[in-house]
């Protein structure tokens, strides 16, 4: 089985407000859950509102 090196995480207005301090807080837990399974955050990329934070993952 392959495994995979690059994933792009969409995290969507679903969570809350951009900017407000609970979305930000959701934001930081996937981080931390994908950074314990040995991933690292490559670039945060922030579109204009409405638009879904996106998050570049590398292994």
């Amino acid at each position: 089985m392959r495994r995979e090196r690059m994933k792009v995480l969409e995290v969507s207005s679903f969570f809350g407000e951009v900017g407000d301090l609970s979305y930000m807080e959701k934001c930081r837990r996937i981080i931390n859950t994908y950074q314990k399974e040995g991933w690292r955050v490559v670039q945060i990329v922030v579109p204009p509102h409405p638009e879904p934070f996106e998050i570049l993952l590398e292994r």
